[in-house]
């Protein structure tokens, strides 16, 4: 099956769900990285190996308390694909995700969480998120 897009995952602590989630991933043709927290500097764009992209100094920070799964080349439908194959194999919620876009993939995985956060943490208050 051809690569139908790749998603990034980080700090899946619980190994039975990180496999439960590669085999959705896998049977959906997806390309799979675990990015590693000296990853966390280099633009989304590097990890995905995008042209144009250069790498970030390694981070030595501390690590995010959250999971987080970053989601590159498919649509809304394919998303809600996934989505439904996660819920169906009972894996539990991821509750930072975000599509990788034109306007994010300079960003450094820091900085995608911490906008992600703050989001997540505005709709789970029930506040409006300004962009």
């Amino acid at each position: 099956m051809a690569n139908q897009g790749t998603v990034l995952l980080y700090h899946i602590e619980d190994k039975e769900k990180e496999r439960k989630l590669k085999v959705v991933l896998i049977r959906m043709g997806m390309k799979i990285k675990m990015i590693a927290k000296e990853d966390y500097m280099h633009p989304i764009g590097y990890l995905l190996n995008l042209d144009g992209f250069e790498p970030g100094a390694p981070y030595e920070g501390k690590d995010f308390e959250d999971e987080m799964m970053v989601m590159y080349g498919f649509d809304g439908r394919r998303l809600n694909m996934l989505l439904a194959e996660m819920r169906k194999a009972k894996i539990s919620k991821i509750n930072l995700k975000a599509m990788v876009t034109e306007h994010n993939r300079a960003w450094t995985s820091i900085a995608l969480h911490e906008e992600l956060t703050r989001e997540h943490t505005a709709m789970t208050n029930g506040q409006n998120v300004e962009h």
